[in-house]
């Protein structure tokens, strides 16, 4: 993989996106089934609008009660189902396209501190996402001299 390759040689194609009116309940249930991070948020017509981030949700969780029974859990689970996506996604959101390459996610990655990228096409729907631990894993397939 050179920096030169394009990104839908290592992006994740198809990642799951939620509304703005999405519930950060849904949010924590999704990164905790799926095991991500990160998902495009995308408005009524499919665009991409924003993205929401473990970070993000860790802000809305701020704000539940931290005491760890059933009660409380269940409290909790009402409290994030009244949040939305909305109030918590960053926005407006860097992006890039497929036919980009490897190192326009690079320096976009080193320069902003992001950890993942929507990837839209030209008419801004999401195909896919990158992310630094997408990068990683394919760095790994190649031989380095350490």
């Amino acid at each position: 993989m050179g920096t030169q390759s394009n990104i839908q040689n290592v992006m994740t194609a198809n990642p799951i996106c939620l509304g703005t009116h999405a519930s950060m309940a849904e949010v924590g249930r999704i990164f905790k089934e799926q095991d991500i991070h990160h998902i495009p948020i995308v408005d009524s017509e499919n665009k991409l609008c924003g993205i929401i981030g473990y970070s993000d949700f860790t802000t809305a969780l701020d704000s539940m009660t931290p005491f760890d029974n059933s009660k409380v859990a269940a409290a909790n689970e009402r409290g994030l189902s009244s949040l939305i996506v909305k109030d918590y996604m960053a926005s407006p959101v860097v992006y890039l396209r497929a036919d980009h390459s490897i190192g326009n996610a690079i320096d976009i990655f080193r320069e902003n501190r992001f950890h993942a990228l929507p990837i839209v096409d030209r008419d801004k729907k999401v195909i896919g996402i990158i992310t630094t631990y997408d990068l990683l894993l394919e760095l790994s397939k190649e031989s380095f001299i350490w």
